[in-house]
Order: C-alpha cells, then sequence, then structure tokens
C-alpha cells in the first residue's frame, strides 16, 4: 500500500488591510477634515463677524433719532459699519431692504442682518429697522412676542383676560371687598 500524502496549502500570509478597507479610511478621514474646518469657519469666522456686525447696527438703530424728528443714519453709515456691501438688494414700494450675509460652516446656512431703509423722494435711503437672521415682513406676527425676549416668558393679555373676571386685577382672586377698596383708593387721589 502506497501511502499518499496530501499536500495542503499553507495559509496566505496578510497583507495587510484590504484595498477597499484603506480607500474607506482615506474618505472618511477627509470628510473628518471637512468637517472640522467648517466647525473652525463656523466658530472663529462666520458667527464673531456676524455677531460684531449686528452689535453696530443695532447701536445705529439705537442713535437712529438721535436728532429730534430726523433718521441720521442712512445706508452709507450702515455699510461703513458692517464694513461690506450688501449681498441682496430689493426694493418694493418707497422700501428697500439690504441683505448682508456671511457664509456659515454649512454651505447651505448663513447668518444674515436684514436692514429696511425707507426711500426718500430725493433718492436717500434712511435706516428704518434691522433684523437679525429673519426676514422682517415674513413668519412676522406682531402679536406674539420674540422667543428671546422677555415678553415671551408671560402668556397673552388675551389668554389672561379670558380666564379673568371683567374688571378684576390680573392674576389675582379678587372678592368685592377688593374691588371695593381699590375703588375707594382711586377716589382718593386728586
Amino acid at each position: 500500500m502506497a501511502q499518499e500524502t496530501e499536500q495542503v496549502p499553507a495559509p496566505a500570509e496578510p497583507h495587510g488591510p484590504s484595498k477597499v478597507a484603506r480607500t474607506r479610511q482615506i474618505v472618511l478621514l477627509i470628510i473628518l477634515a471637512f468637517a472640522i474646518l467648517a466647525l473652525i469657519w463656523e466658530f472663529k469666522v462666520a458667527r464673531p463677524q456676524s455677531e460684531l456686525a449686528w452689535k453696530e447696527v443695532d447701536k445705529l438703530q439705537m442713535t437712529n433719532y438721535s436728532t429730534d424728528g430726523e433718521v441720521t443714519n442712512t445706508n452709507e453709515t450702515v455699510r461703513q459699519v458692517i464694513g461690506k456691501a450688501a449681498s441682496e438688494v430689493s426694493e418694493v414700494d418707497h422700501e428697500v431692504t439690504e441683505v448682508y450675509s456671511w457664509r456659515r460652516g454649512l454651505p447651505l446656512l448663513a447668518y444674515k442682518i436684514y436692514v429696511v431703509y425707507d426711500k426718500r423722494d430725493d433718492g436717500r435711503l434712511l435706516l428704518n429697522s434691522a433684523h437679525l437672521n429673519r426676514p422682517p415682513k415674513e413668519d412676522f406676527d406682531v402679536s406674539q412676542p420674540d422667543p428671546g425676549s422677555p415678553a415671551a416668558n408671560h402668556a397673552p393679555p388675551s389668554t389672561v383676560a379670558e380666564q379673568e373676571e371683567p374688571g378684576a386685577i390680573l392674576g389675582s382672586e379678587n372678592t368685592s371687598d377688593d374691588i371695593e377698596q381699590a375703588n375707594d383708593v382711586d377716589a382718593a387721589q386728586p
């Protein structure tokens, strides 16, 4: 009997990661690098520049009527304070809106300042108002306060008034004695 020996091939030595895994790793590192650069741009360039510009425009709004009855700030004043030209300009009737924008870390997003001017008969543009990251007329309901304002923490007057009785002091339980006492105080004052 002849003994047959079969030779089993030796296992192949690993040559490191496969080519597909290496390519995937390179792609993920490139995406990570872009994300890090976008974060740096967002927090070191775009946001600080837009916040500084908004503070300056807000100061202009506060001093806008520093001379009695006269608007002192024009579109040229705003451009000088912001330090750049408007990215968009639109005109409706006698109102001109300029949009100043700073591209954020994500290319589709931008910080925006909307500045509204009244156009005079002589062609001058006088500062009317400015809005941060919100168009001046779209989605703006005067009856609802801005979410960041102190008035947003209180319930709207119509809601409170519906819960109270007519003539009652809002936010308290009034008895007839309380109402008579308040009337007496009012009558005693000259």
